[in-house]
């Protein structure tokens, strides 16, 4: 039966881990978006993260239940991020299958990565709670990093965001924020049976996000509303399963247009809200226009003293910085003399971090 964010289970745990006897964790999708962040927190807090993944010294695949065995292995607590997502087909099959394998194993803690208003995902969580572990729900909302690391990243940079979702609003959730909440709650008590809905503190359209990816690249990045099969035909064409289209139609129908608030119940504090980030100039050769053309710092006019640097971009802008364009290259020759006949320069040498470069000089 789903559970709702602010109940508990009736079914209390036979066993948990205290903090101080946490000392190991897997972490599944350990090189993921959350996995990460998780993994990262855990060593900071003196816990040795074990990173659950194919290429992991001690690899770990859902797919291959021979290997859960050996990831388990002296574990104290586990982090579950399914791939690729828990509303996919065998999701609760899989995911019930290694709670009971880690129950059996001794791990006393498994925090779950949940997806809000999917009906899959809520029978993976009532699986997990089923096993008598210690357990944390973190429900979230669609990741603000989903549109600068992978995922939307590739249309983000083409400049156009084609999706089937209309009209529909998220209130996207920070990803540090659900590693926040994670890593609380594998190293922390009173968070055992809690289900936690995670969203950020705005509602926005995919519309509004483009308008703000658009802002913070400095160059124009679009949305364009798109049919269910002509987005299931984009996926196959990138490799991705066709199952994500349906996902589209499943949750950004209406559902989760609402914030809720699992970060400040988690943490004591309300969820990250960076400012409006600053605008940037466009990367050579990207978006729908030129950079502008170099300037040879010799024939430049003299302008009015420049203004104060803007602000430094927020942590949800930071995987922009590179988008910045590069500085024009030196001139290839030394100004000439001050007591020489004023003549015009040279143009400067072609280059690539320079365009486009400046027109030839008539015969």
């Amino acid at each position: 039966m789903p559970m709702n964010e602010n109940t508990k289970s009736s079914q209390q745990p036979a066993a948990t881990e205290t903090p101080a006897s946490v000392r190991t964790v897997l972490v599944t999708g350990g090189t993921g978006k959350t996995g990460r962040r998780v993994a990262e927190r855990l060593t900071a807090l003196g816990r040795t993260a074990r990173i659950g993944s194919r290429t992991a010294p001690i690899p770990f695949d859902w797919a291959d239940d021979t290997t859960w065995d050996a990831a388990l292995e002296g574990v104290d607590a586990a982090y579950l991020a399914y791939y690729p997502d828990l509303a996919f087909p065998g999701a609760v099959e899989t995911v019930g299958a290694f709670a009971r394998r880690a129950a059996k194993a001794g791990v006393g803690r498994l925090v779950l990565l949940s997806g809000r208003g999917e009906e899959a995902a809520q029978a993976a969580e009532a699986a997990v709670a089923e096993v008598g572990t210690g357990w944390t729900v973190v429900r979230c909302a669609w990741f603000d990093q989903n549109f600068s690391e992978s995922f939307f990243l590739d249309p983000v940079l083409a400049g156009e965001l084609a999706l089937p979702t209309g009209i529909a609003v998220e209130p996207f959730v920070d990803v540090d924020d659900i590693a926040d909440v994670a890593a609380a709650a594998l190293t922390e008590d009173g968070h055992d049976g809690e289900v936690y809905e995670l969203t950020g503190p705005r509602l926005l359209s995919f519309a509004d996000v483009a308008a703000e990816l658009s802002a913070a690249t400095g160059r124009e990045i679009r949305f364009t509303a798109v049919s269910l099969e002509e987005y299931r035909a984009v996926l196959a064409t990138v490799g991705l399963p066709g199952e994500f289209a349906d996902l589209f139609s499943m949750v950004l129908d209406g559902r989760n247009a609402h914030l809720a608030d699992g970060v400040r119940r988690a943490l004591g504090r309300p969820g990250n809200r960076p400012p409006p980030p600053p605008p940037l100039a466009p990367p050579p050769g990207a978006g729908r226009g030129p950079p502008p053309p170099c300037r040879d710092p010799r024939t430049a006019r003299p302008s009015r003293p420049s203004p104060p640097s803007p602000p430094r971009l927020p942590r949800h802008a930071a995987p922009f910085d590179s988008l910045r364009s590069p500085p024009c290259p030196p001139p290839s020759a030394p100004p000439p003399s001050v007591t020489s006949p004023p003549r015009p320069p040279p143009p400067p040498a072609p280059s690539a971090r320079c365009w486009p470069p400046p027109p030839p000089r008539p015969a």
